[in-house]
């Protein structure tokens, strides 16, 4: 465990991937909030090395100092496959619930990082509840994806043997608060797969919250600070 006045970094593993930062910035006298951990998933195409668990310092400063805030790393497709990233993240946040004493945690993830929000809902044990979940700039559908731009057919097989076979069941968001968020800036993804997700909430009668805005480039948006006001605005909702 690494420690500084900003963050601590706990293992749930033996890979040095295999970790969540923990931003510690909470008063003791705002326990009795009981909010559940908010926990960020990277994306980086299930391969970029620069992505890690470090991607939201930025975000974590400006959040709201009562959010728990923690942030999970994993390991990638140059030395495992699809489900290990599902598997190492199912285990990371069995590990934050265990860390923090919650039952029930919010995910957010960015580009792959929302894909495997949406496959960790449907396969987080029983025991552990998920409340919110932000989708940013996210992928939903590979071959909707591999469609619109067939030349990350390279990125989506190193990661997967058979990608075909890989769907995300979205029945489970009926009982979670779903914000998707999209920025009109973004130079890898376009609407497209934000507007595929959003057909299929639409069709399976799942109320979400759509936030468009110009939040940067892709890999800027997780460093935008008008998501970290619209976290602030949205986490202390009710549902």
């Amino acid at each position: 465990m690494e420690d500084n006045q900003f963050y601590r970094q706990v293992s749930y593993g033996e890979h040095p991937r295999q970790v969540v930062s923990f931003y510690d910035r909470i008063p003791a006298f705002v326990d009795s909030l009981n909010l559940p951990p908010l926990i960020f998933i990277h994306g980086g195409a299930w391969k970029d090395p620069t992505n890690t668990d470090r991607d939201v310092d930025k975000i974590a400063e400006f959040l709201n100092k009562t959010i728990p805030f923690c942030s999970i790393d994993y390991r990638l497709s140059s030395e495992v496959k699809h489900p290990a990233f599902l598997e190492d993240v199912l285990a990371a946040s069995e590990l934050v619930t265990k860390h923090l004493a919650s039952t029930t945690i919010s995910l957010i993830g960015h580009s792959v990082g929302a894909t495997l929000c949406l496959q960790a809902i449907n396969a987080l044990p029983p025991n552990i509840t998920v409340e919110k979940v932000y989708l940013l700039d996210g992928i939903y559908d590979l071959p909707e994806l591999l469609k619109e731009y067939p030349n990350y057919r390279s990125f989506v097989d190193e990661a997967h043997d058979d990608y075909t076979s890989v769907e995300i069941p979205l029945d489970k968001l009926k009982d979670v608060e779903v914000h998707i968020v999209q920025s009109y800036e973004d130079e890898l993804l376009s609407m497209s797969q934000t507007n595929w997700l959003v057909k299929q909430l639409q069709d399976l009668n799942i109320p979400y919250q759509l936030k468009v805005a110009n939040l940067g480039k892709h890999n800027d948006v997780y460093t935008n600070t008008k998501l970290a006001d619209y976290l602030n605005t949205t986490y202390f909702q009710p549902r």
